[in-house]
């Protein structure tokens, strides 16, 4: 369910495409021609992914920064993650001496994590860790709206990935307008992610090459 609630724009807009495409499904007949040199065109899509993705990840980083008072709850959990963590350090370390000397021969300071006055240290991490989760998860949710905004405007104004490869088609034709739509769509979400999400999908495409056998 919090995958429908998260992502329903993006569950509609598959939804929308495959209505219309089995509407249309028999008149589904494009003649389409590639371009001469596809090593050329995938050399424009990767530059051109790269420096718009680099140019997003700046776009964002400027204008929507992470709210000031975030950032200083953000500093207040790392803060008390870190001297939780060491405090705990400190103490296991002195468990272990006493135990040592009890003539308790444990090399793994980990055996004595049961002892009872570990577990404030230890809430205190887990409560840090849980509130820093959390305003990720509120970062990346909000940035993810952002960036695929953006990225949605700039597939529509012309940015795009498909169309490099192909020449000659008729933008007039409801199927060709369908590719095109599909394109935008592709094209912004490989823009929404960044540099790191443009690596990544990279990535995929390479490792499937060495899958099939070929040495990209």
């Amino acid at each position: 369910m919090r995958i429908l609630r998260d992502y329903w724009w993006l569950l509609l807009t598959l939804a929308v495409i495959t209505l219309l495409f089995i509407i249309r499904f028999e008149w589904f007949e494009v003649a389409l021609t590639f371009v001469d040199d596809p090593y050329v065109a995938i050399g424009k899509v990767v530059l051109k992914l790269v420096i718009v993705g680099a140019l997003l990840d700046q776009l964002i980083a400027v204008f929507f920064p992470e709210k000031k008072e975030t950032q200083e709850e953000r500093v207040r959990a790392e803060s008390a993650l870190t001297i939780s963590r060491e405090k705990r350090r400190i103490l296991r370390d002195e468990i272990l001496k006493e135990r040592m000397a009890n003539g308790q021969n444990y090399v793994n300071v980990d055996l004595f994590d049961d002892d009872p006055r570990l577990l404030p240290y230890e809430n205190s991490i887990v409560d840090a860790t849980n509130a820093i989760n959390k305003m990720n998860a509120e970062r990346v949710g909000f940035i993810r709206v952002v960036a695929f905004t953006i990225s949605l405007v700039l597939a529509a104004s012309g940015i795009t990935v498909i169309r490099e490869f192909l020449v000659g088609a008729n933008p007039e034709d409801f199927n060709v307008k369908l590719i095109f739509y599909l394109d935008i769509i592709l094209t912004a979400a490989l823009i929404s992610g960044g540099t790191s999400g443009i690596n990544q999908f990279f990535k995929v495409i390479k490792d499937s090459w060495k899958d099939n056998g070929v040495k990209p």
